[in-house]
């Protein structure tokens, strides 16, 4: 007896150590579940976005450049020196804002599939029930010779099908939530809630011109090569004089005339690219516009059923049928909204749209 009762002991603290001590552990390492919104979102996609972070720091490198510069032009005058550096200053500070946008959009964009992913499990829900009452109805009309066994066969593979989409839904929806989670800098099984928000619709008061007007004057790229022409004419005409060699006065020449080329070349892609991003801007605008009338469709189609089947005339798989196309008609609305808003999303930042 007195040998059993210290390996009972120990036993005893053996299962307390693997048992409680990992619940207590445990209770620490929980995640406190978040609530988000969009606007959560694009202040929170800054703080996990890499190529914000790296812009940021490309920012004060160009600081530093440029303040070494201006000191080395108090003992050795060089405007270009100086001219190079203020421009990669603010190149740098351009390039900031334009990636504190993306990381934005980037943010906005996996939202709103999360969102369509969570919606989606509940329609595909909906989905596997309509079809598991239906399959039951099926059995019922099979049992009392009302149905074939090719219907009973039909109304299984349905089920089947159902709920395969209903598995898949699931999925989808994990590996949004993981793909949120990462460009919000999040670990990626950190829980969270969407709040319940009424996503606006709002049209594009922005003509053609006016988008094209905007994009050759806010092109970073464009303003980049602009700065670098202007540095270059002022080498150019610092290498006009009797003591320069004439082959490097003529490469100089040959640099300006190379950049006026790119400029022309990429004027005429932003030309072209802001009329495709605005023209698909248009289009998806339309598509938003006829899912709302499908949704009105839907929501009549549904109102009638409902009538019929408090009057007795319809049965209850029908009722959840018309609900089931009502709320596909609604979630492609709002994946019709979502599209829209992502697309002027990314026209406005093409342009530079404040």
């Amino acid at each position: 007896m007195h040998k059993i009762k210290p390996r009972l002991a120990v036993c005893l603290a053996l299962l307390f150590g693997l048992v409680i001590c990992p619940l207590v552990w445990g209770a620490d390492s929980v995640e406190q579940e978040l609530m988000i919104d969009l606007e959560f979102v694009r202040q929170q996609a800054l703080v996990g976005n890499r190529d914000y972070l790296q812009a940021e720091l490309d920012l004060e490198l160009a600081r530093i450049q440029l303040t070494s510069a201006v000191a080395d032009n108090l003992q050795r005058a060089s405007v270009v020196n100086v001219k190079q550096a203020e421009s990669n200053f603010k190149a740098a500070e351009r390039n900031l804002e334009i990636a504190a946008k993306n990381a934005q959009l980037d943010g906005e964009i996996k939202y709103y599939n999360f969102v369509k992913a969570e919606r989606q499990v509940a329609i595909a829900k909906d989905a596997l029930e309509q079809a598991k009452e239906q399959m039951r109805i099926i059995k019922v009309k099979h049992e009392e010779g009302m149905a074939t066994n090719l219907d009973l066969r039909q109304a299984e593979q349905m089920y089947l099908q159902s709920s395969n989409s209903y598995q898949s839904a699931v999925k989808n929806l994990a590996l949004a939530r993981a793909q949120l989670n990462s460009v919000l800098g999040l670990d990626l099984a950190q829980p969270f809630q969407v709040a319940d928000q009424d996503f606006s619709y709002t049209p594009l008061d922005l003509s053609l011109d006016q988008a094209l007007k905007l994009a050759l004057a806010n092109n970073s790229m464009l303003i980049e090569l602009q700065e670098q022409l202007e540095i270059a004419k002022l080498d150019e005409k610092a290498a006009d004089n009797d003591f320069t060699a004439p082959l490097v006065a003529q490469t100089k020449t040959l640099q300006r005339e190379k950049l006026e080329l790119r400029i022309a070349s990429l004027n005429d892609q932003i030309y072209l690219q802001t009329v495709e991003l605005w023209n698909s801007v248009q289009a998806l605008n339309s598509n938003y516009l006829a899912s709302l009338v499908a949704v009105e469709i839907a929501e009549e189609n549904y109102r009638i059923i409902q009538v019929r089947f408090e009057d007795g005339l319809e049965i209850p798989v029908n009722l959840l049928s018309a609900q089931i196309e009502l709320d596909r008609a609604t979630q492609q609305a709002l994946n019709s909204l979502f599209d829209y808003n992502v697309a002027k999303s990314q026209l406005l930042i093409n342009i530079g749209y404040k």
